[in-house]
């Protein structure tokens, strides 16, 4: 159930909800059965759900190649950033500082 609602969440999110039933109907019950699709069978899904408008057709494929790239680099989390040691938010910090003075000329490099 859980994983249909992430379907139907990810259509929405995609604004393509209208094709959620058609999916489910052609066995499509998850996000994870269309990660697995190359082009080709990305292309059959959209045939037999009857994604035919072209606007629709594109969305969709930037849709699966967005999940796909998301998949490999996943966001990091704020949380776990926020973990991090204060060293090298600092570290981060001074650079950032340092980088806009040096472009401004503003560093002394004598």
């Amino acid at each position: 159930m859980e994983e249909l609602e992430e379907l139907k969440s990810w259509l929405t999110d995609s604004r393509l909800v209208e094709y959620y039933d058609e999916m489910v109907q052609q066995g499509y019950e998850s996000v994870k059965d269309i990660d697995g699709l190359d082009e080709n069978g990305i292309e059959e899904l959209m045939q037999h759900c009857g994604i035919k408008k072209p606007g629709h057709k594109s969305r969709f494929k930037s849709a699966c190649v967005a999940r796909k790239s998301t998949q490999k680099n996943p966001p990091v989390e704020i949380e776990s950033a926020a973990k991090r040691s204060s060293e090298v938010t600092c570290k981060f910090i001074l650079h950032r500082q340092w980088s806009k003075q040096n472009r401004w000329g503003l560093l002394n490099m004598g």
